[in-house]
């Protein structure tokens, strides 16, 4: 085959949104290439062959939340990762066969997981391409003169939490979390420290995404708070009066009294 005539590999984003023609590019691109040491297969399946039905089964009601002790989401979260780091940066047609595969099976699990239809799923997990990470947020720990915590009582979920948000692209996690508090609370922050870093893998109680909460203790200038409609109400808390926590929260917060303890004794 010539070099003009020969199938050229496509860029990572051509790979995920188009699964059908990307099996069917590597399929013609198997058919130049050599089989890699140890891939070669002396019976291949026929493409005419039906595929094993899935040995899991689905009620229409109600689906395993863990798989083998594991929690599904996250199981699903690292799958459609390594599959669309993949898909991004292979060459090979034989591992973009076996990436697509993998991408299929986290969307399924997705889909049952949260009822959505596969091409939604697809949809969503496209609108991140490139090397998959963690997802980022910025979290705020600010503390009145009684060493009471500031906390939201949010408008999704009902639950208590600290202001916080993504790390939207330009942005420093520091950056992020001033807006944060100027957009929920109406107040102007300064940021004090960085009190820790702390991961979060998927989980069903969670959500279907790692994340990487970067915490920081902040100030505040003088004002009213005003809450923006992310928030039902703001005010401050002594921590083990809260009952109704968002998330992994409580434990962000109770970093931070940690460290403003600290700071109090250091600055005493």
């Amino acid at each position: 085959m010539s070099a003009n005539n020969a199938t050229r590999p496509e860029s990572g984003e051509q790979r995920f949104l188009d699964p059908v023609g990307r099996r069917a590019r590597a399929r013609a691109l198997r058919h130049d290439q050599a089989a890699p040491a140890g891939l070669a297969c002396d019976h291949p399946r026929s493409p005419t062959a039906p595929r094993r039905a899935p040995t899991h089964t689905h009620d229409g009601a109600s689906w395993r939340s863990t798989v083998v002790g594991i929690d599904a989401l996250e199981l699903f979260d690292a799958l459609q990762a390594i599959a669309r780091t993949g898909l991004t940066y292979s060459e090979n047609p034989y591992d973009i066969e076996r990436y697509e595969r993998l991408l299929e099976v986290a969307e399924r699990g997705y889909g049952e997981a949260l009822s959505l239809p596969a091409e939604d799923v697809r949809a969503r997990l496209a609108a991140d391409l490139g090397y998959v990470t963690a997802k980022v947020g910025a979290d705020a720990a600010i503390f009145d003169d009684q060493d009471r915590i500031l906390l939201v009582h949010r408008t999704d979920d009902a639950t208590w939490g600290l202001v916080s948000g993504w790390v939207e692209g330009g942005e420093t996690p520091a950056e992020t979390v001033v807006r944060e508090v100027a957009e929920e609370v109406g107040l102007s922050a300064t940021v004090v420290e960085l009190i820790d870093v702390v991961g979060r893998a998927a989980n069903i109680s969670y959500g279907p995404h790692g994340v990487v909460a970067i915490l920081y203790r902040c100030s505040v200038s003088p004002g009213a708070i005003e809450c923006s409609h992310e928030a039902t109400e703001a005010r401050y808390w002594d921590i083990d009066e809260v009952s109704n926590w968002h998330h992994n929260h409580e434990h962000l917060a109770r970093l931070a009294v940690a460290a403003h303890r600290r700071a109090g004794e250091i600055n005493s």
